[in-house]
């Protein structure tokens, strides 16, 4: 009879793996409750099942399954390595750490240590996360992913030369080769006079903003006859003002006829050799097109406000970044106690929930009530969002594309910041190389807010002092 139970246990176990391979996590989790009911000293099913609770975001919940495992079998190094991610993503840091290093122990391996470099990303320790992610490396020579992230690792520590050369690779880690890659020659170094180059975008909205800059840059230093960029439809307009750019064409539309060579955005200052501490880092280089016209906003101090970074429904692996990226409208409160005008920059406003999109309509609610004047929905692109940003005396922004744009305009722009986010960060304290009008208000830890924005609420109510004392 208990032969027979064992044996059911392991049929309903290989169940619960193949909804797994299915994404069924909610069939998953019953076939594994089953599994432990008939056979519960099976540790690799209290394991998987803690890898089910990891993927319903239950950390907590997977911690304890984790610990169920281990104490049936003390030596399974995944259960300890699957715990101490689970203990990370509840900021438990030292016990997370501590789980990591002991799967390592058990069996040294790649997954302990992407696990460890990871965790010191978070936290903002970039030379312990480099070496992490080079230890890696020794186990598996050539690994995309960590190779990628020691190059964010370099590139966050001013160690450019070699931190481009790794983050290259991200090139090969899709599934297949981009269009501008595939069609072009692509630019290392070749001579451009007389020749057209394009320069293609990749990644998000603030990525483009951030990198348009090197345009401008390449044009004075290599001097090509004709420089397309490529860029995508939001920020067309925008880049049709920047200055060296012959011609902007809208990404994934027919390539332009022409072309020499094509290059990546962000390799630019890797193909001109440029140094963390001098690159091109003018007060502004983006404005707002003639075309443009801006709805009026009352007399007063006029504060921009964007709290929430944008949502991206195809690709659910960001959800947790966004969601770290992003500040409760809530936590903005004290500015309504403060004589500004707060203008929302918010274009969109969603929740996920039960792996659907949703309107905020809490925080839809809140926008009414603490008096915003909200024009975004006579914004149509990134240009309309500039001429907005024009009027405006300050720009307080989660980072996110809102404060790429205030930072290239030139507008006082005051970033919030996650402790371990965007790489050019990563080294800044309050004032950053890539945008001089930008003041940083960064994290202490993981999670906390309250600490830099008390710091943001004070030096706007000075500010607001100096002016009325003005």
């Amino acid at each position: 009879m208990s032969s027979e139970r064992e044996r059911e246990a392991d049929r309903l176990f290989e169940r619960a793996l193949l909804a797994i391979t299915k994404r069924d996590y909610e069939d998953a989790a019953s076939l594994l409750a089953q599994t432990i009911a008939r056979k519960p000293r099976l540790a690799e099913a209290w394991t998987v099942r803690g890898n089910v609770r990891m993927a319903q975001s239950a950390s907590f919940d997977a911690i304890l399954h984790y610990e169920e495992a281990l104490r049936i079998n003390p030596g399974m190094y995944d259960a300890w390595n699957n715990r101490g991610v689970a203990l990370s993503n509840l900021a438990r840091w030292q016990e997370a750490e501590h789980c990591m290093r002991r799967s390592y122990d058990i069996m040294p391996s790649l997954d302990p240590c992407i696990n460890l470099a990871n965790m010191y990303a978070m936290r903002c320790m970039l030379p312990e996360g480099e070496e992490q992610y080079r230890k890696a490396l020794v186990h598996e020579p050539g690994n995309l992913d960590c190779t990628i992230n020691l190059g964010l690792m370099l590139l966050g520590q001013k160690k450019w030369k070699e931190g481009w050369e790794h983050y290259e690779v991200r090139h090969a880690n899709t599934p297949y080769e981009v269009r501008q890659r595939r069609l072009f020659p692509q630019w290392i170094d070749q001579p451009l006079e007389g020749k057209t180059i394009m320069l293609w975008p990749e990644q998000g909205l603030g990525d483009e903003i951030a990198f348009m800059r090197f345009a401008t840059d390449l044009k004075r230093k290599r001097n090509p006859r004709r420089l397309i960029l490529e860029s995508v439809p939001p920020l067309v307009r925008l880049a049709r003002g920047l200055e060296g750019v012959d011609e902007v064409a809208i990404k994934n539309d027919t390539s332009p006829l022409g072309v020499d060579y094509a290059c990546a955005l962000m390799d630019v200052p890797m193909r001109l050799d440029v140094e963390a501490d001098d690159f091109f880092a003018p007060a502004s280089y983006l404005r707002v097109p003639d075309n443009c016209a801006a709805p009026a906003l009352p007399h007063g101090f006029n504060v921009g406000l964007c709290w929430q970074a944008g949502i991206r429904p195809l690709q659910p692996e960001a959800r947790a970044t966004a969601a770290n990226k992003s500040v409760p409208l809530i936590m903005f409160k004290p500015l309504t106690e403060m004589d500004i005008n707060i203008i929302s920059l918010q274009r969109e406003n969603r929740i996920y929930k039960d792996d659907a999109v949703l309107d905020n309509e809490p925080e839809r609610n809140l926008v009414q009530q603490f008096g915003i004047i909200d024009h975004m929905d006579q914004i149509s692109d990134l240009a309309d969002t500039a001429a907005l940003i024009d009027q405006l005396d300050l720009v307080i922004s989660v980072d996110t594309s809102v404060a790429h744009l205030a930072g290239a305009m030139g507008k006082p722009v005051w970033n919030l910041v996650r402790h371990g986010g965007y790489w050019p960060w990563l080294d800044a304290t309050r004032m950053t190389r890539w945008y001089p009008s930008m003041t940083i208000y960064r994290q202490p830890q993981t999670f906390d807010w309250w600490e830099p924005l008390r710091r943001m609420f004070v030096d706007l109510e000075a500010l607001l002092a100096q002016r009325q004392a003005a």
